[in-house]
């Protein structure tokens, strides 16, 4: 191990007095073996945060209490106050295993990595409740975190560079990432655990916002860099569409006028919609095709023991009697194709007209992007980007 590399420790803070001291308590232990710089930045907490900090002051290399605009403002002026080779966070309650400083010094001193991340563990009321495994491969980072955080550390003089976008109010260490792997700066991943962190953490709590964060950031770089998606990279952006757009259902927030009309186009609005599939995923076509106005006749379900859905009746495709005002929707996400050969050969419904729901979700989202999906400024701020560096929508 190169014992001349400083790693850069920088924990953030707010009313954090029944958590800060487990990481302060950490450190304290850590430095007598590593050479660390360690930053805490505290936004002028109310409670006891800043007299347990106090207890610790000669422990702390630099240290500030003061107004923020939110976790990621307050990293970014840590990050402007490090001096060391690399920068690692650690939030409060989170803590660092013994050996892991050392382990990824030595990473860094026998790779050229930029960036190295490992395992961490979550914590909940102490106890250790699951591990957080790393994605070998770093271009996961596109459709989702390759490791959490407290798991990454960074060079200090990239991670300055590349400061966290504050826009993000949760997932702006993955953004940061993304940028840091299209940019070619190399990942190399410890297969080992190197942290504990509290699984009360923002990410933690706010899981519908951070839903909602990850699949706009997803969907943002898909339309910047849409030559990414081509191929295995396509079922997974319209997986991230079709999971927001029956987010966006189900809670009422999509435009319905605008996709009424697309809809509209693709079936006709006098038709008898029967969907086929009486689970979750039938319950949003149905609660879709009810707010554009279709007239839903029923259900189909080869599984007898069904009879009715809410006020539809479920009945056999073979004993559907098809007018030229029936349409089949399949609601189900898998083999959707293999459904309808099914269905047209058992009951002869040759030339019924059969529509995959998700097929026309996600094609209507491609070609008009719903911003009252995510419900946020961002989102429109996003969107103006990637139609400057995407010359087409419809892949």
């Amino acid at each position: 191990m190169n014992q001349s590399i400083t790693v850069t420790i920088i924990t953030v803070c707010y009313n954090s007095e029944n958590s800060i001291k487990t990481t302060l308590e950490n450190i304290k232990n850590l430095k007598t073996k590593n050479s660390i710089e360690y930053i805490v930045i505290d936004g002028n907490s109310s409670d006891g945060t800043k007299k347990i900090i106090s207890e610790y002051e000669m422990y702390i290399d630099y240290y500030v209490s003061e107004l923020d605009d939110g976790i990621y403002d307050a990293m970014n002026k840590g990050i402007r106050k490090a001096s060391g080779y690399i920068i690692g966070f650690l939030n409060c309650g989170d803590y660092y295993d013994d050996n892991t400083l050392e382990n990824v010094i030595d990473t860094f001193s026998k790779t050229d990595a930029d960036i190295v991340y490992g395992n961490v563990t979550a914590i909940h009321n102490l106890r250790k409740v699951g591990i957080k495994t790393i994605c070998e491969d770093p271009s996961y980072i596109l459709e989702g975190m390759i490791a959490c955080h407290q798991g990454v550390f960074v060079k200090t003089e990239v991670q300055k560079e590349h400061e966290f976008d504050t826009r993000y109010k949760i997932v702006a260490d993955r953004k940061m990432l993304i940028d840091l792997y299209l940019q070619n700066y190399k990942f190399v991943m410890i297969n080992e655990n190197l942290a504990y962190y509290d699984d009360m953490g923002v990410s933690s709590i706010k899981i519908d916002s951070l839903r909602r964060e990850n699949n706009l950031l997803t969907y943002s770089t898909y339309l910047k860099m849409p030559d990414l998606y081509l191929g295995t990279r396509r079922k997974a952006i319209d997986s991230v569409i079709l999971n927001v757009f029956f987010w966006s259902i189900t809670e009422n927030k999509y435009e319905i006028d605008n996709v009424a009309k697309y809809f509209a186009k693709v079936i006709d609005m006098k038709s008898k919609v029967f969907i086929w599939g009486a689970g979750k995923y039938g319950e949003t076509a149905e609660k879709l095709f009810l707010d554009m106005g279709y007239e839903i006749a029923g259900y189909l379900d080869t599984n007898p023991s069904i009879k009715e859905k809410g006020k539809f009746q479920v009945m056999s495709p073979t004993k559907l009697e098809k007018d030229d005002r029936t349409v089949i929707v399949i609601s189900s996400i898998k083999y959707s194709d293999e459904i309808i050969e099914c269905i047209k050969k058992q009951s002869n419904l040759v030339d019924i007209p059969f529509w995959v729901f998700h097929k026309i979700l996600i094609e209507y989202e491609k070609q008009s992007y719903n911003f009252k999906i995510f419900q946020t400024e961002l989102a429109k701020d996003e969107y103006s980007m990637a139609l400057q560096h995407s010359s087409s929508r419809d892949l």
